[in-house]
């Protein structure tokens, strides 16, 4: 590893001085006689997901470190592509200083700290630099450098229907969305969490909502969404993944619906299985037994087929080596409370492909949920045939309908098609897949999938933003003063800019001069005791040039006296109808003595819509939003300490969606 180090003089003399030498991960220490920071990491190549010590030794001669920071510096290019590490720590709050034993000697400082590396890091190097800032106004500086390795692909992800499962009013209905992952990849902690759109027809009460089975029981007609977050923990690693469930569902049906299953097209000698089913009008009067017959005649196909559970819903029979069109039918008997019987039948057939035929299926891009204005692409394959005899594919999409608007199909005749919707609704479309082997023969087959379209949301309530302005102070006159900023955004935050800008609030007890006001650490020097007051404002600009800000104030305390700081927790994204936690925080900075201390939680605005907040009197409150959109709330703290009352607030914002 090679340690860098520089001092900037900052007095009469300028002069800059660069020293370098190699170590290993600890590094050696290097010191040109007058001063010397040496930066170490406890390992030179890293796994995203780790968490890696790292320290910063500085001394200097005659004078006394009084700050130190941390600064990370992307050195490749891609290692930016996924998550940005993070230094804990950063602005060095838990430093130790030690000054010169006496005149001439050396002044020492020491931050240790941690790096954290999130798991969705891309490979790349990084430039771990630390800052040092003196007594006498000197800064120098020493870094190291650490290869980051990503994390190879788990391939786990949630395996949700391809199109919208069908139901009747006061008829369960199962969800099932199960997961899948590569060979080898060690699953753990899975946990699924149901929720119902706020947008259904009616509220659903979800049975097993934390499995990844669960069953609704409709009461209205109409389109419903369900959604699945699900958690789990891969080789080490927490990972996230949601995906939905549409569910179509129309009133009761006036009498038994039977059905025997769809249309299957198969290979000689592959095993078949039917899926018969019967949708009961009143289930508490009638009860059914089965029996399936091949049909008679040319409709039941050019050779005999075998049952296997014939008298079941669900029997099978291994495909003729004959090829051809073979129909079966499903004989319900339904058997009535009163001893009487009716008997309901139903049909379906089995295309056995010959060895010279076509033999495929296909698979289609599952329901998506989209916004107007916003490009919406449509995948299909063909599936489980034979590419190495010559087989060639072709694809039509069309839109089925018109509803909710006609749209322009770009790509309608590749596998990939897409269309930018106009208005909000449920799109259907159908691809219609021909396989033409090299015989000439071919085999046509089409597939359905829809595409939910929601109201466009503008660029500003995409993005929760928080600002904070650090704890409150103690300072000594005459002594520099650090006010360490930061600020926390979820949601749509790709492509955003963030810009800072500190302000002193009031001219009490006098007016200070801030050094680098426009960057997240500012500092300045008090000469007068008292408490002074400093607002950071964030300023976030969007890729669309839209901006959007967040304001947090901080206290420092100089010689004697007391205040506080209020905090009201980082921004957030949260599932609509999921509750949301909010996180209040108080810091004291002084002795306080039997004070008393309460909460107040308010929404900011009416807007996205009216919410209640539970515990609002509490540092933790919560809600439930129900409808999408960003939720902006503001905490007041309120100390009384003896005679003294005084009273803090923060905000916070909270994206659902």
């Amino acid at each position: 590893m090679t340690l860098h180090f520089m001092k900037l003089l900052t007095t009469t003399l300028a002069a800059t001085v660069a020293l370098s030498g190699c170590g290993g991960g600890g590094g050696d220490s290097i010191d040109s006689g007058l001063f010397s920071n040496r930066v170490t990491v406890s390992q030179n190549v890293a796994r995203a997901g780790d968490n890696v010590p790292i320290s910063a030794i500085a001394s200097v001669r005659g004078a006394t470190p009084v700050a130190m920071t941390w600064r990370a510096t992307p050195l490749t290019q891609g290692a930016t592509n996924g998550e940005s590490l993070v230094i804990l720590d950063a602005d060095c709050g838990s430093a130790s200083y030690v000054p010169p034993a006496k005149q001439g000697l050396t002044g020492q400082g020491q931050c240790d700290t941690v790096l954290i590396l999130p798991a969705g890091m891309t490979n790349g190097r990084w430039r771990l630099t630390n800052t040092v800032k003196t007594s006498d106004n000197s800064t120098f500086t020493g870094f190291a450098e650490i290869e980051v390795l990503a994390l190879p692909d788990n391939g786990f992800r949630l395996i949700e229907p391809t199109t919208p499962l069908s139901g009747y009013v006061n008829r369960a209905v199962t969800l099932n969305v199960p997961f899948t992952a590569n060979p080898g990849a060690r699953v753990e902690n899975v946990k699924y969490e149901w929720s119902g759109s706020s947008q259904n027809p009616s509220a659903v009460t979800i049975a097993g909502q934390r499995t990844s089975t669960a069953t609704v029981v409709p009461t209205e007609p109409g389109q419903y969404q369900f959604d699945v977050r699900v958690t789990a923990t891969v080789n080490n690693v927490n990972i996230e993944r949601t995906a939905s469930v549409v569910v179509i569902v129309e009133a009761s049906p006036a009498e038994d619906i039977v059905s025997a299953g769809p249309i299957q097209s198969v290979r000689p000698g592959q095993i078949v299985q039917l899926n018969g089913s019967v949708l009961i009008h009143n289930p508490t009067q009638a009860t059914y037994t089965y029996t399936w017959n091949q049909l008679g005649g040319a409709a039941g196909g050019p050779a005999p087929i075998t049952f296997a559970n014939r008298d079941t819903a669900s029997p099978s029979f291994v495909a003729p080596n004959i090829p051809g069109t073979y129909g079966v039918e499903m004989v319900a008997t339904r058997h009535n409370a009163s001893g009487s019987t009716i008997v309901k039948r139903a049909q379906t057939y089995i295309i056995v492909t010959g060895s010279g035929q076509p033999f495929f299926d296909i698979s289609v891009s599952g329901v998506q949920i989209a916004q107007v204005g916003s490009p919406v692409t449509l995948t299909a394959n063909a599936t489980g045939g034979n590419s190495n005899d010559g087989t060639r594919y072709t694809y039509r999409w069309s839109q089925v309908g018109s509803t909710p608007a006609a749209v322009t199909l770009s790509g309608a005749n590749t596998k990939t098609a897409s269309f930018i919707p106009t208005a909000a609704g449920t799109y259907t479309f159908e691809v219609e897949v021909t396989a033409t082997n090299a015989n000439g023969a071919t085999l046509t087959l089409t597939e359905r999938v829809q595409v939910i379209v929601n109201a466009s949301s503008s660029s500003s309530s995409t993005l929760a933003l928080t600002a904070n302005a650090g704890n409150a102070q103690a300072a000594a006159p005459n002594n520099v003063v650090t006010l360490n900023g930061s600020h926390t955004a979820a949601g749509a935050t790709s492509g955003v800019t963030y810009t800072y800008s500190w302000t002193q609030v009031g001219s009490t007890p006098v007016a200070v001069t801030l050094s680098n006001a426009n960057s997240p650490t500012a500092s300045f020097v008090p000469t007068t005791p008292g408490t002074y007051t400093f607002e950071l404002t964030v300023t976030a600009t969007k890729p669309d040039g839209s901006t959007q800000t967040a304001s947090s104030q901080t206290q420092v305390v100089v010689g004697a006296g007391k205040t506080f700081t209020v905090s009201a927790g980082d921004a957030q994204v949260v599932n609509v109808n999921s509750a949301a936690t909010l996180n209040g925080a108080v810091t004291y900075q002084g002795t306080y003595t039997g004070h008393t201390v309460s909460y107040s939680w308010t929404q900011v605005g009416t807007s996205p819509a009216v919410v209640t907040i539970s515990n609002a009197d509490s540092a933790t409150a919560s809600f439930i939003p129900q409808t999408p959109g960003l939720y902006t709330f503001e905490l007041s703290v309120t100390v009384v300490d003896g005679s003294v009352t005084q009273t803090r607030t923060a905000t916070t914002q909270v994206l659902a969606q």
